[in-house]
């Protein structure tokens, strides 16, 4: 069997301030900075560094992220395509980006203000894509369902329809009474009532709903389950040629190499409506 990727290079950086590697800001409180915030330029630093060490010369790149940095790959994608003038492939990965909106679903307010909150901390409104914030309020558009359609570079998309993160923080809010219930419900499978059974199949729905309303773009690559969890593609279980995750017979790896290298188109989208617990 021959497993794809398995002896490329793989540079993994950290980082800390949760805005995807776009703010470029200081906070004052007036009597002198408390905190700068430095994404943007920390991220150009690394895709320098990069160079010098030769990325450039390379037949073959991949951008990735998982949670805060899979959005953050959606968002840095075409301008790292850009930087890489001369390599013959170059990919992106977003491993559990897609954070929804889900306007129509329970708590929106609270989703809204979360994103928005970051954009105005950051200062990040004038550096978001202008494709997005033309089109509709700045404090939008760190949402994935607003920017993918306009991402140039092939992007791949891995995502679970029922985000454990997204789950259990962003439908019932922290701050929320019911909030230690619900995370006793859904990752326990205690104390659910019937209401919270159906908030939770609404929220799948409305992730189907986001991801089938993107625009056709030839070049995307989907694999959206149903496993109830959160950045996966760094996972062993998953990230392998035995993993029991598939879809139409086809493991992450097996797809994913599939999209990379042309070998197929690959949009695979669960047929399951309801979260499943995956090993």
């Amino acid at each position: 069997m021959i497993v794809d990727f398995y002896n490329w290079n793989r540079i993994y950086v950290t980082y800390c301030d949760q805005a995807s590697f776009l703010g470029d800001t200081v906070v004052d409180d007036g009597q002198g900075p408390i905190v700068q915030f430095r994404g943007s330029r920390n991220f150009d630093a690394l895709v320098e560094e990069l160079l010098a060490k030769g990325i450039g010369a390379g037949e073959n790149v991949i951008l990735s992220g998982r949670s805060a940095g899979g959005l953050a790959t959606i968002l840095h994608c075409d301008g790292f395509r850009a930087r890489l003038p001369n390599v013959g492939r170059v990919k992106c990965l977003s491993d559990a980006g897609f954070f929804i909106r889900a306007e129509n679903i329970a708590n929106a307010d609270y989703r809204d203000h979360f994103f928005a909150s970051t954009i105005q901390l950051h200062n990040i409104s004038t550096l978001l894509p202008t494709t997005c914030t033309e089109n509709r309020d700045p404090s939008l558009c760190l949402y994935p369902e607003y920017l993918v359609g306009d991402v140039q570079t092939p992007l791949f998309l891995l995502n679970s329809a029922f985000d454990y993160f997204q789950v259990v923080s962003r439908v019932v809010p922290p701050s929320s009474p019911d909030a230690e219930r619900w995370k006793s419900c859904v990752t326990q499978n205690i104390s659910c009532t019937t209401a919270d059974i159906q908030l939770l199949n609404d929220f799948g729905g409305a992730f189907f709903k986001a991801i089938n309303n993107l625009p056709y773009n030839p070049s995307r690559g989907m694999f959206i389950d149903a496993c109830f969890a959160h950045s996966v593609a760094y996972r062993e279980q998953y990230w392998s040629p035995n993993s029991t995750v598939k879809l139409e017979n086809l493991t992450l790896l097996e797809a994913f190499g599939d999209w990379y290298f042309d070998r197929n188109s690959v949009t695979l989208i669960t047929p399951s409506t309801s979260r499943e617990f995956c090993s």
